[in-house]
């Protein structure tokens, strides 16, 4: 994909998110997560960082569903969802409404964060 196309395709996935929550590369925690699921999600965010994604981190989506992390690079977004208090079955379903041009992926250990296929 060129640089213009893959332009094109990020700001397609940025456009997804509301004006008001596109906070670039920051990474956002609120008080009612654990602080397991906050380091969880600080590990995840570096791994990202390190290999060049563009990260959107608390992303509320215009249908006003909130995804742990968007990241975007080269065209691609994906959207990663961090597992700790919430049951596999209930994230399923948070999943299935999300935006359909965004590869989903779900983080249960920090394991799963050295293997992700990014």
């Amino acid at each position: 994909m060129n640089k213009r196309k893959q332009e094109i395709e990020r700001r397609k996935i940025v456009n997804l998110i509301r004006a008001s929550n596109r906070h670039r590369d920051c990474l956002k925690c609120t008080r009612n997560e654990s602080e397991a699921h906050i380091r969880k999600k600080f590990e995840v965010y570096l791994k990202l960082l390190k290999d060049g994604w563009e990260i959107y981190s608390e992303a509320i989506f215009k249908s006003g569903k909130r995804a742990d992390i968007i990241a975007i690079r080269e065209g691609e977004g994906i959207c990663i969802e961090v597992l700790e208090s919430e049951k596999y079955s209930d994230c399923l379903e948070k999943l299935k409404n999300y935006p359909k041009q965004l590869r989903c992926m779900m983080v249960k250990t920090l394991a799963d964060v050295e293997r992700m296929e990014l």
